[in-house]
């Protein structure tokens, strides 16, 4: 897998800022642990391989289990320190407590991915109230939630990286997508305000 974001090194060429990330901790330092939230096929068990080849444990987190132990046990059976979670992203206590856990079992976050999309196609006409406050609590109130956790415990670390996975639709609002526009818009407005 390619990372989107890369920076150029001195030399010209590009790195993976997961390299830059490596480079700049202290030789002496440990791996604090990488946090996959919205584990699952695609961009979620991609960066939990990734993140496991430079090193960290890894956390798989999604809202059912189902899936997540078979994805953890292929991690460790590469070596890699890896544990599956099942948590609630809308709830707060479900957050907390799957952060600490992850604590106590893998180490400290160091780095955290937020990658949940959660929506089905609509329009204002023909969406009802409750998808609506549902997809916006799954895409941006738990992204919150997860960041603040995520953040705690960074501070105490001293170090830490929190990406959250975006769309084009949190850019521009497209016909259909008035779910994932407005969840997509508000996690883009939490990215700029924690930065």
């Amino acid at each position: 897998m390619t990372p989107a974001i890369s920076h150029r090194s001195e030399e010209g060429g590009f790195i993976s800022p997961f390299a830059a990330h490596q480079s700049a901790r202290p030789r002496t330092a440990a791996l604090g642990s990488a946090v996959v939230v919205g584990a699952g096929p695609g961009l979620g068990n991609s960066l939990a391989q990734l993140f496991a080849e430079y090193g960290h444990p890894v956390a798989i987190v999604s809202r059912s289990s189902q899936g997540l132990s078979e994805t953890a046990l292929q991690l460790r059976q590469t070596g890699v320190v890896a544990g599956a979670y099942a948590c609630d992203v809308t709830d707060e206590r479900s957050v907390v407590a799957m952060m600490r856990q992850v604590e106590s079992e893998l180490g400290s976050p160091e780095l955290v991915v937020y990658a949940v999309q959660s929506f089905s196609p609509g329009t204002l006409i023909t969406t009802e109230a409750c998808a609506f406050e549902e997809a916006w609590r799954a895409i941006c109130y738990g992204a919150f939630l997860v960041s603040r956790e995520a953040a705690r415990r960074m501070v105490q670390l001293g170090r830490g990286s929190i990406l959250l996975a975006g769309a084009t639709s949190g850019t521009k609002g497209r016909k259909g997508y008035i779910n994932l526009a407005v969840g997509k818009f508000g996690l883009r407005a939490l990215a700029q305000v924690m930065a």
